[in-house]
């Protein structure tokens, strides 16, 4: 019988309506939604569904480990962001999402357990499910002028019974859509793609090239996507061709937005300068900065600390700008393995010693470990505002199995020295060479 894909519908509005759904399964043909369907036959759903929370677990209820009260602080996500930029900037224009990267491996995190976890936690701070389900709750937002929205999914392949409580708090926390099939077929990369195409407005079109490995047994995916307008736009008609000096001296000619402008909200530190243009409605803001002379912009970085960026933005005035911005596109593919490693987090990665126990048992029982975390990003700057976006995917694969211990090869074919042997006293009663047993 072909297997359908799952959908998992993955939050509830209060009175049981449920909220968009997203892609669809690839073959959908007389499919419901689950809960939607349950409630019109009765109680039964379409045959081959099952919800999120209706996949079956032989789980009990246990402490995962975290904290969960909501302190208020985002003090770890920005050491989170600063230190994943750190290990990632040695290429030319990089780009990354840490709230994508934060949220994907957030979802791997609440099924981790013993050593690993305690890595997760020291990397992504002890209330990280608790930040994580304020940033659900704070950011997906649309209003004039800017649009933000964060998706989580998660692709569980057919020989992974997922556990309960897991699966639980990847929808109350990350407010995933969940889907179940054979990961490594043609069609989940197909459907993987087309939700990073959906939820990203298509500018990160696809995340695999190739199916995923015959061991994955979990996918867990984030896309970011920000659409915001300046609220002082800048003028075509100012945008010329202007040099640009790079690291090394050398000069491009690129397009450069240019803006003439009173009240410009001026940044300056021992760091350097910038300043900080606000989108529609104020909440956020494109901030640039610029180091010092004689400072490389990559040292700028691993001194602009969490608090050294508070102490930038607290020195904001209003002043008489004359401001030149280059426009640009850039995109960058990042495997974020060997960063996430040198933050801290090893034993995830590593098969013999990953602990993600937590996220449910394989058909063959065998452990799991984090084989790929890979984010791709995309950022768009022009006179009119800002467009981006950003998908974290991180795979998670079956250990290989356990290989019955060879037998060590002992054939007395050949002469050999034998005795019995008195084992307490070691004294042989009698002892031999064997040269011809025929």
């Amino acid at each position: 019988m072909k297997r359908n894909w799952t959908k998992w519908l993955a939050v509830m509005l209060a009175g049981g309506m449920l909220m968009g759904c997203g892609s669809q399964p690839w073959s959908t043909s007389g499919i419901k939604p689950l809960r939607a369907d349950r409630e019109a036959n009765g109680g039964e759903g379409a045959e081959g569904m099952a919800g999120l929370s209706d996949l079956p677990d032989g789980s009990e209820t246990e402490d995962s480990g975290w904290d969960r009260e909501d302190d208020g602080s985002y003090e770890m996500l920005r050491q989170f962001s600063h230190e994943l930029m750190l290990e990632n900037m040695e290429k030319e224009n990089p780009l990354l999402s840490p709230v994508s990267a934060y949220l994907a491996l957030g979802m791997v995190a609440m099924g981790a357990r013993g050593e690993t976890l305690q890595e997760f936690q020291e990397v992504m701070g002890d209330n990280m499910p608790a930040v994580s389900r304020k940033l659900m709750e704070l950011y997906p937002r649309k209003q004039e002028g800017m649009v933000l929205n964060i998706a989580n999914s998660v692709w569980v392949d057919q020989e992974l019974t997922p556990n309960g409580q897991w699966v639980q708090e990847t929808e109350e926390i990350f407010k995933g859509e969940g889907y179940q099939g054979i990961l490594s077929s043609q069609a989940a990369m197909e459907q993987i793609n087309a939700w990073c195409s959906e939820n990203t407005q298509g500018l990160v079109p696809k995340m695999l090239e190739d199916p995923l490995d015959e061991t994955t047994r979990l996918a867990l995916l984030d896309a970011i996507y920000f659409n915001g307008d300046w609220e002082i736009p800048f003028d075509a008609l100012d945008t010329m061709e202007l040099p640009f000096t790079r690291e090394d001296g050398t000069q491009i000619q690129v397009d450069t937005l240019r803006m003439m402008e009173e009240n410009q909200r001026y940044l300056h530190s021992s760091l350097g300068e910038g300043v900080l243009l606000p989108y529609q409605g104020g909440d956020f803001a494109y901030v640039a900065i610029l180091p010092e002379e004689g400072t490389s912009v990559r040292q700028l970085y691993s001194s602009l600390t969490p608090e050294a960026l508070a102490e930038l933005l607290e020195s904001e005035n209003t002043e008489l700008c004359n401001l030149s911005l280059p426009k640009y596109e850039v995109g960058f593919d990042r495997k974020l393995n060997e960063s996430l490693q040198a933050m801290g987090l090893v034993r995830a990665f590593e098969e013999e010693m990953a602990d993600l126990s937590g996220l449910g048992t394989t058909i063959q029982g065998n452990p799991m470990y984090i084989s790929l975390v890979r984010q791709k990003a995309v950022f768009r700057l022009d006179e009119k505002g800002t467009e981006a976006a950003a998908v974290t995917m991180v795979a998670v694969n079956e250990c290989a199995a356990l290989l019955e211990p060879r037998p060590r090869e002992l054939h007395f074919d050949r002469p050999f020295v034998y005795m019995i042997l008195d084992l307490e006293s070691r004294i042989p009663l009698f002892v031999g060479i064997m040269d011809n047993p025929g």
